[in-house]
């Protein structure tokens, strides 16, 4: 599962189509988890074209959490939207104008190795953190379609979207493409394994968008 044990990290990967597998990783915040940049916040605003790594997250709970505890949730919310804003821009990624609803977000990476490293760095931080917010991320390689200069539209963000929900909070999960890409670049300490509960529920529900 996504907890920590002991220093280890834990969170899912989901293969796409066919298979799915859990990221795991011993590194703790600071370690350096892959190339860093040194933008402390994103860059200029230009969206990636062609084929772009997209990063879907949202809070798990969220409705729960502001019903039963406001207060905690509010201060919350607002380290975690810094954390989000620094964490994307360091490794490279660009936030869409206007996408995302509630507690979600999504990014967008010209390549595949900085959204996993985005997304390590996020689950770690807030794992270290231990409060209240746990999230749940979908990673997803394809070529994207532009709706305007601001936003994407189209399948690939939509197959993102569902790969995200499969996901717990505390697992990322990650498309075949984009696992096929990074397998042979991730950090010491880190590794995917395949999850065959994660991939059924993914294919059900790329199967059937609407559902």
């Amino acid at each position: 599962m996504a907890d920590v044990r002991g220093g280890q990290r834990r969170h899912r990967v989901d293969m796409g189509e066919t298979v799915s597998q859990t990221l795991l990783s011993r590194l703790r915040v600071g370690d350096g988890v892959m190339e860093e940049t040194s933008l402390g916040r994103e860059a200029d605003f230009a969206l990636p074209v062609g084929t772009v790594t997209l990063l879907l997250a949202d809070i798990e709970g969220s409705t729960r959490l502001w019903e039963s505890r406001a207060a905690e949730m509010t201060s919350a919310i607002a380290d975690y939207d810094q954390l989000v804003s620094d964490t994307v821009g360091r490794r490279r990624g660009v936030r869409p104008v206007d996408q995302g609803e509630g507690d979600s977000f999504v990014a967008a990476f010209s390549r595949p190795s900085d959204a996993v490293a985005c997304a390590l760095d996020l689950q770690l931080a807030l794992s270290e953190r231990g409060g209240l917010i746990r999230i749940r991320i979908g990673l997803h390689t394809g070529e994207v379609q532009l709706r305007d200069e601001g936003n994407y539209v189209g399948r690939e963000i939509a197959r993102c979207a569902r790969l995200r929900d499969v996901a717990h909070g505390g697992q990322t999960v990650l498309s075949q493409s984009t696992a096929d890409l990074v397998i042979d670049g991730l950090p010491d300490g880190t590794w995917l394994i395949k999850d065959i509960r994660c991939a059924s529920q993914a294919k059900d529900n790329l199967a059937n968008p609407m559902a």
